[in-house]
């Protein structure tokens, strides 16, 4: 049998609990956006890179 107890420790690391408690408050206060197609979720990816709004 192969222990795979480490496997996902990674996700109880304090920086990943961390981030997935803002990414929950971030769900709860509505603070997400819908993309109609991935084309349109990389083109707002590149204007945050861009610095652009």
């Amino acid at each position: 049998m192969i222990d795979d107890s480490r496997g996902e420790a990674w996700y109880w690391t304090s920086g990943w609990q961390s981030d997935e408690a803002e990414a929950d408050a971030d769900i709860r206060e509505d603070r997400t956006r819908v993309f109609d197609t991935m084309d349109d979720l990389f083109a707002e990816i590149d204007d945050v890179r861009k610095g652009r709004p």
